[in-house]
């Protein structure tokens, strides 16, 4: 069974120039930038200083648009926790707001800082330094990712699972699988089956199920068993059926299910909000979807009406 995107079959290249210029316009408002036309790109400020790049090389500037550390390095990170990563060659290391090295360029890659403690390589291996450069985690992964909200996931002989700051597993790595916590629950897969564990590594929903997605805001997770699909709530209990034989997280509040081979979406209760009508379909982002009745690609809004109808390139594989 296929998911996400690849759930609702569809090859598309679409054509909506004014969309996608409305979501640059949108992200661009986002943040601050600060001016200064020395440069071919800036990113947004943060933790008060902003990445920029010229001929291949990247600095810093503030907000003043003022050089605060040159261009000296071949890539760069934006600042978190006082310390940004910065590379020369194939060797990455930190410097702070004044531009001093405060950790040797020497690991072959280095994460940011988050909650104090960077996932940084030596040359085969993973492990964690704190802001003094002194390791807390030693090289023994084969991957590690940043820590948040007390837990990071590593990965060892192609199996998964998550540590502490201290370096105790709190969940094993054991698994074939593993995902971000949502709504304090983390997706696993052990085998073919997937459940849920908390952040002490408690398995709070077995893992039966054949298929799962993470939880989202609504406190529900699309779950398959048998080839039907519903959805459980973060105790494991099902909240929606497993009746349909698709189904989609949530997003703006519905969730896109289908029936046979008609596509409809559905509120956080199961009730039926938009009817099993269209022959394709996607999910709902910031209040609008994209719909398919034969052959006719329509934008619709949450309850249904008819926006616009829109042109799709290369559409649609069922």
């Amino acid at each position: 069974m296929t998911r996400s995107l690849s759930l609702f079959k569809l090859s598309i290249i679409f054509v909506l120039l004014t969309t996608l210029f409305a979501n640059s316009a949108w992200s661009d408002e986002l943040c601050e930038k600060p001016q200064n036309k020395s440069y071919e790109y800036t990113q947004c400020l943060n933790e008060g200083l902003a990445i920029v790049s010229k001929d291949g090389k990247y600095g810093f500037i503030d907000n003043t648009g003022s050089t605060i550390i040159e261009m000296h390095y071949d890539d760069v990170s934006s600042f978190n926790d006082g310390l940004a990563q910065v590379t020369k060659g194939n060797k990455s290391g930190f410097i702070n707001k004044k531009g001093n090295i405060i950790i040797p360029l020497e690991y072959n890659y280095a994460d940011s800082f988050k909650e104090g403690l960077a996932s940084v390589s030596n040359s085969t291996k993973y492990g964690f330094i704190n802001k003094n450069g002194k390791v807390i985690i030693p090289f023994e992964y084969d991957q590690a990712w940043s820590f948040n909200n007390g837990l990071a996931r590593v990965k060892s002989n192609n199996k998964y699972g998550f540590l502490d700051t201290s370096g105790k597993e709190v969940i094993p790595v054991q698994y074939l699988e593993t995902y971000y916590f949502e709504q304090g629950l983390v997706l696993l897969r052990k085998g073919d089956k997937r459940g849920f564990a908390n952040k002490n590594g408690d398995i709070i929903v077995p893992l039966k199920y054949d298929y799962a997605e993470s939880f989202t805001k609504e406190g529900l997770a699309v779950v398959q068993e048998e080839d039907k699909s519903g959805f459980i709530d973060t105790m494991g209990h099902v909240v929606i059926p497993l009746k349909y034989d698709d189904a989609s997280s949530f997003r703006d509040g519905l969730a896109l299910v289908r029936s046979g081979k008609k596509y409809g979406f559905i509120d956080n209760v199961g009730t039926m909000v938009i009817p099993f009508q269209y022959n394709a379909a996607q999910s709902f982002n910031k209040g609008f979807a994209f719909v398919a009745i034969d052959d006719e690609w329509i934008e619709i809004d949450k309850s249904g009406k008819t926006i616009r109808n829109v042109i799709f390139i290369g559409c649609c594989t069922k």
